[in-house]
């Protein structure tokens, strides 16, 4: 774990352990003898990111919610953000950081009418660092921490990431 747990709120993937002799076994999230989790949009049967998502969301308030995918299973938990301007009066409200030229900003592109969060596509992590910079209004010679759990510090807004 490398003294990261703390960082982060939940982690939410399919469940794995290594046997006695090294190999990992991957099982699915929504088990063969659970019911499918029954969603329409293009999730993979073992796991709806968009269903987990919105249990956190549900789970406590947040100022802010930022989704960052690639695939065409990021789609459903993309069409769970809210606008912008139903979040805060500043202005900022949930984003989705959506890899450029695959599969998510396919379907965003061919379904613009179900996403509701503004939507930042992205190439490589230093565009990712510097989008991140950008929304926290961080200046760029300054170190940048990642947190997935909620900071609690006063004037700073909670959110996922």
């Amino acid at each position: 774990t490398h003294g990261l747990d703390h960082l982060f709120t939940k982690i939410i993937t399919n469940p794995a352990h290594f046997d006695d002799q090294g190999r990992l076994h991957v099982a699915r999230y929504h088990g063969l003898d659970k019911e499918p989790h029954g969603c329409s949009l293009p999730c993979h049967p073992n796991l709806c990111k968009g269903r987990e998502l919105q249990m956190l969301i549900d789970s406590q308030a947040w100022d802010q919610v930022i989704y960052m995918g690639d695939s065409t299973n990021d789609f459903c938990p993309s069409t769970r953000l809210l606008s912008s301007s139903s979040l805060l009066d500043d202005g900022r409200g949930n984003i989705i950081l959506a890899r450029a030229n695959l599969l998510l900003e396919k379907e965003i592109k061919e379904h613009p009418e179900m996403i509701k969060a503004k939507v930042i596509y992205w190439e490589s992590p230093t565009d990712v660092l510097s989008i991140i910079q950008s929304v926290f209004a961080i200046p760029s010679a300054k170190p940048l921490a990642f947190a997935k759990k909620p900071v609690e510090e006063p004037g700073v807004p909670k959110g996922i990431f």
